[in-house]
């Protein structure tokens, strides 16, 4: 997990109050210099400790926004089966993100 200070660095050009990110699966909420970085996550192949399923609604306006962040629990062991029919060359490794 990146620090304060590295955070800080990556996004001390933007001129933006709000960051939304992804891609990393991992869920983050934080605020450096004013400016709030939110990565919500994954719906699947979660990459944290708590597997659940992430997913936020942002609702903006021309005053500013609100963000609601949602966890859902799902059957885990379905989608695993799931994964090692279907035969996929990556299946071991997708399937492992899905165990505790």
């Amino acid at each position: 997990m990146l620090s304060d200070a590295e955070l800080s660095e990556h996004v001390r050009q933007v001129s933006a109050d709000l960051i939304v990110a992804g891609h990393t699966h991992s869920p983050m909420d934080r605020s450096v210099d004013g400016i709030r970085v939110l990565n919500v996550g994954s719906v699947s192949n979660p990459h944290a400790a708590d597997r659940r399923a992430c997913y936020a609604i942002l609702e903006a306006t021309e005053t500013g926004y609100t963000i609601e962040q949602f966890r859902v629990a799902y059957d885990y062991q379905s989608v695993i089966d799931a994964i090692r029919r279907s035969r996929h060359p990556a299946g071991e490794f997708i399937a492992r993100h899905f165990l505790p």
